[in-house]
């Protein structure tokens, strides 16, 4: 019996081959072999039964076999032979510096939270309340802090210093994809302290102090320029010496840190972390002790001032300066006044000024000698002061860190 005699008796003939996209709904065989349409041709005996399933078989293997072809062709071109070219190296990503534009074409199945705008201006800012962290202890001017609110940029407290803002940069230094603003508040008048924070917005609209990224402490005295990164790092100059009130702009030592949004603070990620020496900075100290005029002979009382000058730290002066504000009717007398500079200043006063005096070791002190006399018989006493100060090699002024201990004053006293 033909094939053909099996399909005129109503089977779908078998399927044309398909395209590798095609799916082919495959099944088991129903029970009892394919549906029939029809008896069975007379002296077939059961055997069209047997040989329709063994149609079936067939049709079965057959579509198997078109759709294992593909399979294999795609899992060969996968692994590839032992012919095949190695698939060239995944180019390596490198990390973002700013957060990732969703792409335009992919429509998110929920809008993103919008994130809070954090770029103030300063002429908002300018009126508004801001949270000031606690000032550094060893801060030169303690200002205000907590919740400060600001009125043309400036808060003045009934006692204390006043607050001021004074300059902003902007950029994105917490990586949330929107702009924060970086700004300067400087608490005091000439000399004073600094602070340089972050500020942000919530979800409200609220400013909202981020952190503190630097503040005038330890070995910064001073905080000028700074900007914000592209990358979100702050970037600032320091400097290790405050200049006040016209003294020499060229005594600091100029550094540029960056400064990095870490693990919820702001950390040092680039530049030096520390000053070197600075060569016109010194730490001197001068003490003394009081003036005692002895009894008078032949007319004249006299007496030695022992001054001592003692340099703290850092670095040794190539020689100190001495200057003495002294009544004008002491003698100076003896070789300790050599090469001095006098100075009148009315009123009794005389300034005496001894500028080539030899400086002791860092860490080391130096007393000095100077005999005085007063004449006449009667008690006369009163006091005099005494300042020091570090000179360079080219004789230049040397600042001091701790001016407070500079200068001295004694008192003048009589013996009988």
């Amino acid at each position: 019996m033909s094939t053909p005699d099996v399909v005129d008796r109503g089977r779908a003939p078998v399927p044309p081959a398909w395209d590798e996209a095609d799916t082919l709904p495959l099944g088991p065989p129903p029970a009892g072999g394919p549906p029939e349409t029809g008896g069975g041709h007379p002296g077939d005996s059961g055997g069209g039964h047997g040989h329709r399933r063994r149609l079936w078989l067939t049709v079965a293997a057959v579509a198997a076999v078109v759709l294992l072809v593909p399979l294999l062709a795609y899992a060969i071109a996968r692994t590839g032979g032992e012919d095949d070219q190695p698939a060239a190296p995944r180019p390596t990503q490198p990390a973002p510096t700013e957060p990732a534009v969703p792409s335009p074409t992919t429509a998110p199945t929920e809008p993103p939270a919008a994130v809070p705008d954090g770029r103030i201006p300063m002429s908002v800012l300018r009126n508004a309340t801001v949270f000031i962290p606690a000032w550094p202890s060893d801060a030169f001017v303690i200002g205000p802090s907590g919740w400060v609110r600001f009125t043309n940029g400036q808060n003045t407290p009934a006692n204390g210093d006043p607050l001021h803002l004074t300059e902003a940069a902007y950029g994105d230094v917490d990586h949330d994809g929107a702009q924060e603003t970086v700004v300067s508040v400087f608490a005091g008048y000439e000399g004073g302290s600094w602070q340089l924070l972050a500020l942000d917005r919530d979800a409200n609209g609220k400013i909202m102090t981020i952190g503190r990224v630097v503040a005038t402490t330890g070995q910064i005295k001073r905080i000028g320029d700074f900007s914000v990164t592209q990358a979100g790092y702050v970037r600032v100059r320091v400097a290790d010496f405050l200049v006040c009130c016209g003294e020499d702009g060229t005594l600091p030592q100029w550094q540029t840190r960056s400064y990095a949004w870490r693990s919820g603070k702001f950390v040092l990620v680039a530049g030096p972390s520390t000053f070197p020496p600075n060569p016109r900075v010194t730490d001197l100290a001068v003490s003394a002790a009081a003036l005692v005029l002895g009894p008078a002979v032949d007319g004249v009382r006299h007496g030695t001032l022992r001054v001592t000058v003692t340099v703290r730290k850092v670095v040794r002066p190539d020689h100190v300066a001495l200057m003495f504000q002294m009544p004008a009717d002491l003698i100076r007398e003896g070789d300790g006044w050599t090469g001095e500079r006098v100075e009148p200043q009315g009123g009794g006063i005389v300034w005496v000024h001894l500028d080539n005096m030899y400086a002791p070791a860092v860490g080391a002190s130096r007393t000095y000698a100077f005999n005085l006399g007063r004449t006449g018989t009667a008690s006369q006493e009163g006091s005099l002061a005494v300042t020091v100060a570090g000179r360079t090699d080219a004789n230049k002024a040397m600042a001091d860190v701790h001016a407070d201990d500079n200068a001295v004053t004694v008192a003048i006293r009589t013996t009988a």
